[in-house]
């Protein structure tokens, strides 16, 4: 798909340039060859995003495996005894890890 949009764009850009010295006129050139450049670049920046958007899906993906896992065990610091991870405080005296 991306490189679908490389060519559109390269399209576009080349039309735009034939468009405008087509005219003849100066106000055809001034309106042609911005509006092309504009265009064009909006398919190049879309393209580009495609590329990076496996990249993109992959990290946060990761991220959020990441954060999904809890620790199977965790040791209390206060009691010193272990309990489940998916836990925010320790079943045994109530103590919260991080306060």
């Amino acid at each position: 798909m991306s490189v679908f949009l490389f060519i559109v764009g390269a399209i576009v850009f080349i039309a735009s340039i034939i468009m405008g010295i087509a005219t003849w006129g100066f106000i055809g050139i001034i309106i042609g060859l911005p509006a092309g450049v504009v265009s064009s670049s909006l398919f190049f920046g879309l393209a580009s995003v495609l590329d990076k958007q496996d990249d993109i899906l992959a990290k946060f993906q990761s991220h959020d495996e990441r954060q999904r896992k809890p620790p199977a065990t965790i040791t209390c610091a206060r009691c010193e005894k272990e309990y489940d991870g998916g836990r925010s405080n320790c079943p045994h005296c109530a103590f919260r890890p991080g306060r």
